[in-house]
């Protein structure tokens, strides 16, 4: 297998990315949204965490992009930079801690992280 970039919602002259954070519990931007009988609720950290995402892949922040060489290397606008940029400290996370890698990575060169007893544990990679 291989991680891929995310291709949805990108613009059509925006190379795709795969989304990387230094924030070492959780990045705020990753919660999704859930349909329930109360109809759509955004999931907690902890939901996102222990229900549905309980693996976390991480690369040495010296080989991605930090978020301003995002913008430019993939050719996001202003305006769509500025929006993320609101949304996400609206979301309490900051750009500062947004990096991110242009291709597809092969999982076996990455940091795996298990969620487990409410910390992050060293599956592969740092200890």
């Amino acid at each position: 297998g291989r991680i891929m970039p995310a291709t949805i919602g990108i613009e059509d002259q925006e190379t795709p990315c795969v989304w990387f954070s230094t924030d070492q519990d959780w990045e705020p931007t990753a919660n999704k949204a859930a349909l329930t009988e109360r109809g759509k609720v955004r999931l907690t950290d902890e939901q996102m965490k222990v229900d549905l995402f309980g693996y976390r892949f991480g690369l040495p922040v010296d080989v991605l992009l930090n978020w301003e060489q995002i913008i430019k290397v993939c050719n996001i606008s202003r305006r769509m930079a500025n929006q993320l940029e609101r949304v996400g400290k609206r979301m309490g996370s900051h750009p500062a801690k947004w990096y991110g890698f242009v291709g597809e990575i092969d999982p076996r060169q990455t940091i795996i992280e298990r969620y487990s007893d409410g910390e992050w544990k060293p599956i592969r990679g740092r200890s």
